[in-house]
């Protein structure tokens, strides 16, 4: 229900963004916050993305840093540098794009919610079976990290013979509202990882994700080291 609600938010949402100021809000009242303010089609807030959470994450991390480059080494975040507006304004009419945060208190309590995102332990995995007989193939899949808005989904892959695993491959993609949000699948340090009797294992999963967030106007990209698990039996 709550992923249902944040995709209606999403459609057609504007929302305001600060312009660029200070390096950081604290010094800035929230009266001049708030005349200081533009309009970006498409942009959440933090509470968007949230939701029911965003006053514990905001007293948890409220006053702990200084600094947007210091919120971001602590929550295993890194700069991926700006965004390119013209491509921006084109993106028009395809959901959200993006994230606005007011002040350094924000992106923390955003960062960290993310961060805590995919360290969770996930379930409802899926298996999808092709082949008759002995030799065979299945897919399984599960979701590795999940904002509600946008998530990811890892993917292992395995061919086997009479109950032997003979191969695997991996795989993720994200879905949900991301437009200008990407993600790239790592496969080269993707595994897979069999058990003994080669009739199952785990797939571990690892991406790239490039989040779009406007800081007090200024559109910038923040990436994130996705790490997830797939267990797997034939």
């Amino acid at each position: 229900m709550r992923k249902f609600f944040s995709l209606v938010l999403a459609v057609g949402l504007l929302l305001p963004a600060a312009l660029p100021g200070a390096v950081s809000a604290n010094n800035v009242s929230s009266a001049e916050q708030t005349s200081n303010k533009t309009q970006l089609e498409g942009v959440l807030t933090v509470k968007d993305v949230i939701d029911e959470d965003y006053q514990k994450y905001i007293d948890k991390y409220k006053g702990e840093f200084s600094t947007y480059e210091e919120v971001r080494a602590n929550a295993n975040f890194g700069d991926g540098g700006t965004v390119d507006m013209d491509e921006f304004d084109r993106s028009k009419s395809k959901g959200y794009k993006g994230i606005q945060v007011n002040d350094v208190d924000e992106y923390a309590a955003l960062l960290f919610y993310l961060d805590d995102q995919n360290n969770k332990h996930t379930t409802g995995k899926i298996e999808k079976n092709s082949g008759i007989g002995a030799y065979a193939t299945r897919e399984f899949e599960e979701i590795i990290s999940d904002t509600y808005i946008s998530w990811i989904k890892g993917y292992v892959t395995v061919t086997y013979d009479k109950g032997v695993i003979t191969s695997t491959s991996t795989d993720s993609s994200i879905y949900g509202f991301h437009p200008l949000n990407t993600y790239t699948h790592n496969s080269k340090r993707s595994y897979v990882d069999l058990n003994s009797k080669k009739n199952g294992g785990k797939a571990y999963i690892k991406g790239t994700l490039n989040l779009v967030i406007f800081i007090e106007g200024l559109g910038t990209v923040s990436t994130k080291e996705i790490n997830g698990t797939v267990s797997f039996s034939i």
